[in-house]
C-alpha cells in the first residue's frame, strides 16, 4: 500500500493508498471514467489554495446522479488528507506488523505460508534429522538444475537438451 506524504510519486487513482484495499478507480468506477487524466497523482487532485486543501477535479462532463454520491463519499475519505511537498511518498507491506518489506521477511512469509514448515520432508519420515536435512537440500539443488537448465535451453541455445542433469545434481549436491 502506498503511504501518501506529498502525492508526487502515488498515482490518485491506480495506487492503493487509502486503506480500503481497493485502487480508487475499482472502488469509484464512475468517477474514474469521467476522469479526463487518468494518470493524475495525489497532488494534482489534492490542493492546497491559500492554506485551505481542496479538491482539483478535471471532469470530461459535469457530474450528476450516483456520481455525485461517489464525489461525496471520496470527498469524505480525503477529507482530512494533508500533503507535505518536502516528504517522499513511500510504501507499507501489509503483511509485516511494522509495515516494512524486507526479502528475509518475505522468504520467511513464503516458507510458512506456501511450502509449509517441512513441504518436501513430509514424504520420508523415517529417516533421522540430518538425513532429512541431506535429502532436502539434494531436492532443492534438483529444482535449481533444472531450472537453470531449463532457462539455458529457453534463452541460448538447444545445446543443452542432451545435458546429463543427473551429475549436475550430484556434483552440486556434495557442495
Amino acid at each position: 500500500m502506498r503511504i501518501v506524504k506529498s502525492g508526487v510519486d502515488v498515482l490518485f487513482w491506480h495506487d492503493v493508498w487509502l486503506g480500503a484495499g481497493l485502487c480508487l478507480k475499482d472502488q469509484f468506477h464512475r468517477l474514474y471514467a469521467l476522469e479526463v487524466y487518468k494518470e493524475c497523482r495525489v497532488n494534482d487532485r489534492w490542493i492546497s489554495v491559500d492554506g485551505t486543501w481542496s479538491y482539483n477535479w478535471a471532469w470530461h462532463s459535469n457530474s450528476r446522479g450516483r456520481a455525485l454520491d461517489d464525489i461525496n463519499e471520496l470527498s469524505q475519505l480525503i477529507g482530512n488528507l494533508v500533503l507535505y511537498p518536502s516528504y517522499k511518498d513511500g510504501w507499507k507491506w501489509d503483511l509485516d506488523p511494522g509495515g516494512v518489506f524486507t526479502v528475509k521477511k518475505f522468504s520467511k512469509l513464503l516458507d510458512s505460508s506456501i511450502l509449509g514448515p517441512n513441504e518436501l520432508l513430509e514424504f520420508v519420515p523415517s529417516l533421522s534429522p540430518l538425513a532429512k536435512k541431506v535429502f532436502q537440500g539434494v531436492v532443492y539443488v534438483a529444482i535449481w538444475a533444472l531450472w537453470d537448465w531449463r532457462n539455458r535451453v529457453l534463452h541460448t541455445s538447444s545445446s543443452c537438451l542432451h545435458e546429463d542433469n543427473f551429475a549436475k545434481v550430484q556434483t552440486l549436491s556434495l557442495l
